[in-house]
């Protein structure tokens, strides 16, 4: 197979308004994100590539399904954020992600977006929306749970720490890791699937389907990865042995095998 063949599959066809769009999209989203200091300078470089990378290689749903995920992240890192940084428990100097963190919680999307034609439409769609919601259910519990009175080591339900301590959970947390998740499976739930039918260049037999399987499957994932990336903080990250950015990646990569073991044996 020749080389052009290989781009060729891998590389669906899109009109010219709609590369040209999207290309103004990952503008837009990379000048926004750094101006509204979601991102510094790097952090926004990287999503403007791996946003590019998503609509070229998928759609440009999927590209808005990630801007709307990077919105809801914006709001939720600034919640009561004074109180956060008062506690020393913020988000860089003003909220904003840097380069580590885009790549860790969006390679992986990224990734899924390229092979997407390989693994089809259906289970590629469900795969991403997981991804996204892993990193928002996880960004949910911090930036929310620091706010709880009260937080336990989630390998020790008996030993209280200090809420914003890795791989410490609470009540407030755990719910607002369910949030987290919910919110962009639903987003993704209708961007992603049949719903868009003849809205774009991609036919209702290769779109995701829209049922219950498809809204809560991802919604139970994310819910997992948040939980698997609070044991990773609790025992490797607390003991220095890797960052909390190769948490997000671990426990986004993780879960995505999880979901991918689940759909081959329940197909959707």
């Amino acid at each position: 197979m020749s080389q052009l063949e290989i781009i060729s599959i891998l590389i669906p066809d899109h009109s010219m308004f709609e590369l040209l769009f999207s290309l103004l999209i990952c503008i837009s989203l990379g000048v926004f994100a750094y101006w509204r200091n979601i991102l510094n300078s790097k952090g926004s470089a990287a999503a403007f590539v791996i946003g590019l990378i998503i609509a070229v290689f998928a759609n440009i749903y999927w590209l808005i399904s990630l801007i709307f995920f990077l919105m809801v992240i914006f709001a939720v890192t600034k919640l009561d954020y004074n109180y956060k940084q008062l506690h020393g428990v913020a988000e860089g100097i003003q909220g904003e992600r840097g380069l580590r963190n885009v790549l860790a919680n969006g390679s992986i999307p990224a990734l899924i977006a390229v092979f997407s034609p390989i693994l089809g439409l259906p289970m590629a769609g469900a795969l991403f929306i997981c991804s996204i919601t892993i990193a928002a259910s996880d960004s949910f519990a911090n930036e929310i749970g620091v706010l709880s009175k009260d937080a336990y080591l989630i390998t020790d339900l008996s030993h209280k720490v200090r809420p914003g301590t890795d791989g410490g959970v609470s009540s407030l947390g755990q719910g607002a890791a369910v949030l987290g998740a919910f919110i962009p499976s639903m987003i993704g739930w209708v961007l992603i699937s049949e719903f868009n039918n003849n809205l774009i260049t991609v036919t209702t037999a290769e779109q995701m389907p829209m049922n219950a399987y498809t809204l809560f499957l991802p919604v139970i994932i994310g819910f997992i990865g948040c939980q698997i990336d609070s044991v990773l903080g609790a025992t490797m990250q607390r003991n220095r042995l890797i960052s909390n950015d190769d948490v997000n990646f671990i426990s986004i990569s993780l879960s995505i095998l999880i979901a991918m073991v689940i759909l081959f044996l329940i197909p959707i």
